[in-house]
């Protein structure tokens, strides 16, 4: 993989990626499909990590993107470790926590939630060791 053809992803922390929404134009969810097919066909594995969990995206972007996800949440579960938000703000916290682990239940993947990059390098160190 090269980082640099990656638009919505940044590569320069891997196994960390991090996605970058935020500022995406409508219509970004085919480059999103692409890079992210990349990565699940990577040998080496990852934990997707995201600082943008509340950037607007547009309907038909989310759309395609949760269907792909959906369609391929077993290749994602083979070659990703998890996936952590990091929610700095306390106003959403909670909510955000609750919503990840009813998302780990229903995808059998960990969805985690931290205050900082401190907190999600560690979560991630412990993902990509396969403690939970």
């Amino acid at each position: 993989m090269n980082p640099d053809l990656f638009q919505y992803h940044d590569l320069s922390q891997f196994p960390l990626v991090l996605t970058r929404h935020f500022g995406a134009p409508a219509g970004y969810a085919q480059i999103w499909i692409k890079e992210m097919e990349q990565l699940v066909s990577s040998p080496e594995p990852f934990v997707l990590v995201t600082q943008d969990l509340g950037t607007p995206i547009s309907h038909d972007d989310r759309k395609k993107m949760v269907q792909w996800q959906t369609e391929n949440m077993p290749r994602i579960r083979q070659a990703s470790r998890g996936y952590i938000a990091v929610k700095p703000d306390i106003s959403g916290y909670e909510r955000a926590c609750k919503q990840a682990e009813k998302m780990t239940r229903a995808f059998d993947f960990p969805f985690v939630v931290v205050n900082s990059m401190v907190e999600a390098r560690a979560a991630a160190r412990r993902l990509m060791a396969g403690l939970a």
